[in-house]
């Protein structure tokens, strides 16, 4: 029982992670738009980016 409880507080722990990191880039994103847009072209470029940076970390 006790192990249940520690996977799901890692879980959540884990999602809150993924929802800050994808709020911090949106808010960069939107911080340096003409910069990451000249960069990238598109928006989906930033997320892209974004997406092999969090399978790197």
């Amino acid at each position: 029982m006790n192990e249940k409880n520690e996977l799901k507080k890692k879980s959540d722990i884990d999602l809150w992670i993924i929802f800050i990191s994808t709020m911090f880039v949106i808010i960069l994103y939107n911080s340096f738009s003409s910069i990451i847009r000249t960069i990238t072209k598109n928006a989906w470029g930033c997320v892209f980016i974004f997406i092999i940076f969090w399978n790197a970390y």
